[in-house]
């Protein structure tokens, strides 16, 4: 948890590479962590942060199979592979958030927590792009 705690903070203070990397290394560690969904989840931030959207879905893409469904995951995922031009994936991980999530709304996330507050941007303008309610 140490290393994630580290891959986030350096992740949304803007220090991408070293804050992805820090989080990925507790996910290749085999032992059971019912906290490492959370783990890709910060590396795929990482790579979003530094527009590698490919990678960044893969991320994500892997922490909605360590917890299926769950909203946090599906949101990055729609927005990564909307940027990553995966259209039809960005379309069909949405259509499973409003599966968990049938209310949700754009307008209604909260920003995740960068030191540069542009560095959000893309995520509610890829959601909107993939049909996402505002």
């Amino acid at each position: 948890m140490g290393l994630w705690g580290l891959g986030a903070a350096k992740v949304f203070s803007g220090d991408f590479a070293p804050g992805g990397e820090a989080a990925t290394r507790p996910v290749n560690i085999d032992i059971p962590d019912p906290y490492v969904h959370h783990y890709s989840r910060v590396a795929g931030y990482g790579y979003l942060g530094l527009a590698r959207y490919r990678d960044a879905a893969d991320w994500f893409g892997n922490a909605d199979q360590l917890a299926p469904g769950l909203a946090p995951n599906l949101i990055a995922l729609v927005a990564s592979r909307w940027l990553a031009e995966d259209h039809d994936g960005a379309r069909d991980a949405l259509a499973r958030l409003l599966v968990e999530e049938p209310d949700f709304r754009i307008s209604e996330l909260s920003p995740l927590p960068f030191r540069d507050p542009t560095s959000w941007e893309p995520y509610p303008e890829a959601l909107r792009h993939a049909g996402a309610a505002a």
